[in-house]
């Protein structure tokens, strides 16, 4: 017999959409992010449907290609029927059921309505398999019990949602991942077009919790719009969460509701119900907008993502990155998000060659015209292209997509035969023209390298600009505070190969003095990007850098200036140059924006050998405070560093300092020993102080200190902080040494380290790291104010360096002996991305006579201790997942019980912060003044972190997860250096519990 169903599925789901049928992209046609949605559509139903043709059809024609069936019968093992109980998502008792399926080797996917909530999830049962058997189909024996497999779910390690009413309706949670190795996963794509009204929607699910079914009968489309899809398919409640795909077996919606509607179909018959999917596209950017947001569901938001692959041609390459869509709730912001494309500027260049004389070749033009529709960019700089195949393209775009597109080209008079750089952009949003270079500077552009007149700029044989460089001005519709934004953009090719590389320094150097003069004309924001055929590294652009223009490209991607599409296409070589300038014109906030796991569809490559290189430019109403140039540490750059600090130094005079015991040295002294990875940092601490200024948290701004420094009788020495120079010298001094090590072939242990403070205190106190160097051979990539976010979702350094340490050790046959992580400390006591305490969220005001967990906010704390689970969890998951490994020993690390400061008598007094900067203040600021409550707070969260940690470590023997307790370890106030960090003997004690756990774990 079959089974029963436990409970009934819940009913009357409301619709996401309450609009009745009627032309498509409705909800969004008073400010649509595309011309012609229509249009569209049909283009895109062209490149889906390729190759398709008609021998005869009898009435309507609806079958579908045979290999559909496979597909489909391939997909149907990752669905599976959901059993659970408890509260549903409108607050009654009862049990009830649905059905879901695998997107990832660890997510599964269903309905917020089916899993409301991590305690439904943690009772629901997963049950796959549970169809009738081939044999029994073909006996007509549909009443034989089927075998099934059944997992749980672990709403610990990941749960996301949206709610039904006013959300979504989706919900992701974490399952094992030898559920997606026997059954496989349905990939989750973006796509607003991939489905239109009049073709089919096929449904995989489980009616009323019956064995698996498929709709493949009077499945028609009625309505798309920008967030769900209308469909006649049957269902039956039990089949909410269940995978919708189009013709092509793509995965194109979630269902998730039904109503009782009146509806004619394209074949004439009537339907009196219409179901109602979520478009996957429009739960990506409720996913993205939920990232970027920072709250309690940012992390698993970020994690989703990264299962989530393509482009959505209605938000473009980069999604909702960078916007920040207002609404009441997620589909008002689902929404904004689609309408918002006026708040950023997408700009992207391409060397699209094998077009320049072979436009007529429908396959090339057609595909680089889906490419273009597709990523959605406002401004595409073209290299080696001619005019009349720029023209053509943007002919092919509005033809077969309904978008307009303006062009413009440096040469508009070069035959097919001659390849030149160009500009297309999208008119609904800018204004475009080719403008004329100042007159003092245009003769430059037509030098030979032979001419006499180039001799300023070296000489090598050659025209210096085979592409010539046209200057193109754009002109946003939209204003921003009291006009227009205004853009120049210079689309670049400059000479290849080594024999190119003379003639691409003049280059530079031309350009330079080109920039020069739109500065004397008041032109100042200017994008200079394309081919330029050398890395930064090379130093053939180093006048473009001297000119003070911020290098972006493939070499420096960490800085968060571009993105790329993930493909064996090489382009290294590309790089952009963005004026200082433009962070003030557009506002510092989201200023350059990185989607780093963005993809696109393979037919890019029936285009260009060359992949695009693409950014995004956020923009704000109002413009924020103007700064200076970005000149930061280059990781080798030490004497230019500190030369660059004495000639910026202040020249105000102050009266010297008390003497002092220590004999005054030269700078130049000082710079040596800094550049000297060998020299302790004991020897060089004395002659640096600690600046008076405010400090980030964990960041204190060091400086030379002019009483025991000689610096040419300048008396402040202004440095950047502890971030942008203590961090980096420090990091570049271990990083030194670790080298060196390695290349002596040093037999001790080989560790990876990567945290905050406690890991690395910029030269002031030997921390953690410091007290184990005489042992381990130690790859640190600690920083002092490093959060769990950044180390871990915005810049994964870990993950990239154990990479690389597999394939450099293994020609040394050894292998990194265990990894470090401290990754807490900032994201609980530290500040949020707008400055604000965190400690200070997480505490409420005082409580007379209350204790400690009453000071405590229940909501805020568990968001707080969740993030960081899920953030440890993934660290974890992602170094085991590594074949060379899988049993690495992770050392992970809680505080000891920091003691407030601010207290009477308190003897601390820490240059670098106030006595209660991070601890007491935030408290008193809440009423809570007693410094016995005080502690048992601290103690509380601090407790409260080593229960998720244990959690986390379960049973070590398997999860190779090992705890390092430090509670006890600084003990008395006189080994606190301030409320946070140990003295330089405290944090030895702790060092001591390190070695123990390393002793015990590493084997020999």
């Amino acid at each position: 017999m079959v089974d029963s169903v436990l409970g009934r599925a819940p009913r009357d789901i409301p619709f996401a959409s309450t609009a009745k049928p009627q032309e498509s992209f409705a909800d969004i046609r008073a400010n649509l992010p595309v011309t012609n949605p229509d249009s569209m559509q049909l283009g895109w139903k062209v490149v889906r449907e390729a190759g398709v043709s008609f021998e005869r059809a009898i009435g309507r024609y609806i079958t579908i290609s045979a290999t559909l069936l496979k597909v489909l019968a391939d997909r149907r093992r990752a669905i599976a029927r959901i059993q659970t109980d408890g509260t549903d998502f409108r607050g009654d008792q009862g049990a009830w059921g649905g059905t879901g399926f695998l997107v990832a080797p660890n997510l599964f996917l269903t309905n917020n309505h089916v899993l409301n909530s991590d305690a439904v999830a943690g009772k629901a049962t997963v049950e796959f398999d549970y169809e009738i058997g081939e044999e029994a189909l073909l006996g007509g024996r549909s009443a034989i019990a089927p075998s099934k497999k059944v997992f749980k779910l672990d709403p610990r390690r990941l749960f996301i949602t949206s709610p039904a009413k006013d959300g979504l309706d989706y919900t992701f949670v974490w399952i094992d991942p030898s559920a997606a190795d026997e059954f496989g996963t349905i990939v989750l794509e973006r796509s607003s077009f991939t489905m239109m009204e009049g073709e089919q929607a096929f449904v995989i699910h489980h009616p009323d919790g019956r064995l698996k079914e498929a709709s493949v009968d009077d499945t028609d489309i009625v309505k798309v719009d920008s967030r769900v899809i209308h469909y006649s398919s049957d269902t039956d409640y039990g089949s909410s969460g269940a995978p919708v795909f189009n013709r092509q077996g793509n995965l194109i919606a979630l269902h998730h509701a039904t109503r009782q509607q009146d509806v004619t179909l394209q074949d004439g018959h009537k339907s009196n119900y219409v179901n109602e999917g979520i478009k996957i596209a429009a739960i990506a950017l409720d996913l993205e907008t939920k990232a970027q947001s920072g709250g309690a569901d940012a992390a698993a938001a970020r994690e989703v993502l990264s299962a989530i692959r393509g482009s959505d041609t209605l938000t473009g390459f980069f999604g909702a990155l960078g916007r920040r869509p207002e609404g009441a709730n997620d589909l008002e912001r689902v929404v904004n998000a689609y309408t918002g494309d006026d708040a950023d500027i997408d700009i992207g260049f391409w060397n699209i060659e094998h077009l320049a004389s072979r436009y007529d070749e429908g396959t090339k033009l057609e595909a680089a015209a889906a490419v273009l529709a597709d990523m959605k960019l406002d401004i595409w700089g073209l290299s080696e292209v001619s005019p009349n195949a720029v023209k053509a393209l943007v002919k092919e775009i509005k033809e077969r997509f309904g978008e307009d597109y303006g062009c413009a080209f440096s040469e508009p008079d070069a035959g097919d035969g001659k390849q030149s750089t160009a500009v297309i952009w999208r008119t609904a949003v800018l204004d475009g023209a080719s403008v004329e270079w100042p007159e003092e500077v245009q003769p430059l552009f037509e030098l030979r390298s032979d001419d006499p007149a180039a001799s300023e700029f070296e000489a090598v044989h050659g025209k210096i600009f085979d592409r010539y460089p046209g200057l193109f001005r754009f002109v946003t519709h939209k204003h921003y505070g009291a006009g227009p934004v205004t853009l120049h953009v210079v689309p670049l090719h400059l000479k290849a190969m080594s024999e190119g590389s003379l003639r691409r320094r003049m280059a530079s150097g031309i350009l330079r003095r080109a920039v020069e003069a739109l500065k004397q004309h008041g032109i100042e924001d200017i994008v200079l990007g394309g081919d330029m055929n050398a890395t930064l590294a090379s130093g053939d652009l180093n006048h473009l850098k001297d000119a003070g223009f911020r290098a972006m490209g493939a070499d420096d991607e960490q800085e968060g200036a571009f993105t790329y599409l993930k493909s064996p296409y090489k382009s290294f070589i590309d790089n952009i140059f963005l004026s200082p300038n433009l962070k003030h014109t557009f506002g510092d906030d989201e200023f350059l924006v990185v989607a780093r796991d963005r993809e696109i569809g393979n037919f890019v490559t029936t285009v260009s050998d060359h992949r695009p290189i693409m950014i995004r430019l956020a923009l704000h109403d109002r413009p924020g405070a103007e700064e200076a140039a970005d000149t930061a540490l280059g990781a080798l750059d030490v004497d230019g560093l500190l030369d660059r600090i004495q000639l910026d130094a202040g020249s105000a005079r102050r009266p010297a300092g008390p003497p002092t015991v220590f004999s005054k040295i030269t700078f130049e002294e000082l710079k040596r020993m800094l550049s000297d990875p060998s020299a302790p940092d004991s020897k060089i601490r004395p002659y640096l102080r600690v600046s008076p200024r405010n400090h980030a948290p964990f960041s204190p701004i060091v400086e030379p200190d002019p009483n025991k420094v000689i610096m040419n009788q300048i008396d402040r020495v202004e440095v950047e902080s502890a971030m942008n120079w203590g961090n980096r010298f420090s990091r570049w001094r271990r990083e030194q040494r670790f080298e060196h090590r390695l290349k002596i072939n040093d037999p001790k242990p080989i560790l990876l380290v990567e945290g905050d403070s406690w890991f690395q205190f910029p030269l002031l106190i030997d921390e953690v790291v410091d007290h184990l160097d005489s042992e381990f051979v130690i790859r640190c990539l600690g920083a002092a104010g490093d959060t769990a976010d950044n180390m871990i979702h915005r810049d994964p350094e870990y993950a990239r360096e154990l990479a690389a340490l597999e394939e450099r050790l293994a020609k040394k046959k050894r292998k990194v002996a265990a990894f470090l992580l401290s990754a807490a400390g900032n994201d609980v006591i530290g500040a949020d991305v707008d400055g604000n305490s965190v400690l200070l969220k997480l505490l409420k005001n005082y409580q007379p006579g209350k204790g400690a967990g009453a000071h405590i906010d229940i909501k805020s704390s568990k968001a707080v201790f969740s993030f960081l689970e899920q953030a440890y969890r993934q660290v974890i998951a992602t170094v085991h997942a590594m074949p060379t490994y899988k049993d690495l020993p992770i050392l992970i690390h809680g505080y000891d019980h920091a003691i407030p400061g601010g207290f009477a008598e308190d003897p601390r007094n820490p240059v670098w912060a106030a006595q209660d900067k991070w601890l007491g203040a935030p408290m008193r600021a809440k009423g809570i003044v007693d410094p016995t409550l005080q502690r048992e707070i601290v103690k509380l969260l601090i407790d409260r972190l080593y229960d998720i940690f244990d959690r986390i470590a379960g049973n070590n023997r398997l999860t190779k997860v090992y705890v390092v307790d430090a509670r006890g370890a600084l003990g008395p106030v006189d080994s606190w250096a301030d409320e946070i960090h140990g003295t330089s003997d405290g944090f030895g004690n702790v060092a001591s519990r390190f070695k123990a756990v390393l002793k015990r774990v590493i084997k020999p």
